[in-house]
C-alpha cells in the first residue's frame, strides 16, 4: 500500500503535480494506493478533471484507490456535486483503508474499465 498525502486547494499546477505523482506510485504496481485529502481546503475545475483523470490511471493500472476525505467539505462536496463518488473507494479515515472496512454509507467501489 502506498499513500500520497494532498494539501491545500487542489487546482491548477497543483492539480498537475498530483496527476503526475500518482504515475509515479502507480509505476510501483501496489497493490492499493491511498490518496490522503483529509487537508484539501478547495477543488476547482483541473481539481476535478485531475480527480478524474487519478482514477482512470488507476484502473487501468488495475490498481486499487482509495480517497480519504475526512472531515473535508471540499473534497466531500466536489465529489458528490460532480457525481465522482463512484469513480473511488471513499473513506473518511486511512485505517479504514488499511483495513478495507470503511463503514456502510462511505465506501464505493472503484470502477474498472
Amino acid at each position: 500500500m502506498r499513500v500520497l498525502t494532498v494539501s491545500g486547494a487542489l487546482t491548477g499546477d497543483r492539480a498537475d503535480r498530483l496527476c503526475g505523482a500518482v504515475r509515479e506510485q502507480l509505476a510501483l504496481c501496489p497493490r492499493l494506493l491511498g490518496l490522503d485529502m483529509t487537508r484539501v481546503t478547495a477543488v476547482d475545475t483541473a481539481g476535478v478533471r485531475a480527480l478524474v483523470h487519478v482514477a482512470h490511471l488507476a484502473a487501468e493500472a488495475a490498481i486499487r484507490l482509495s480517497l480519504v476525505t475526512g472531515a473535508s467539505t471540499a473534497v466531500g462536496a466536489t465529489l458528490e456535486v460532480n457525481g465522482l463518488a463512484e469513480l473511488f473507494e471513499v473513506c473518511v479515515g486511512i485505517d479504514q483503508v488499511v483495513a478495507g472496512q470503511a463503514p456502510e454509507g462511505t465506501r464505493a467501489p472503484a470502477r474498472r474499465r
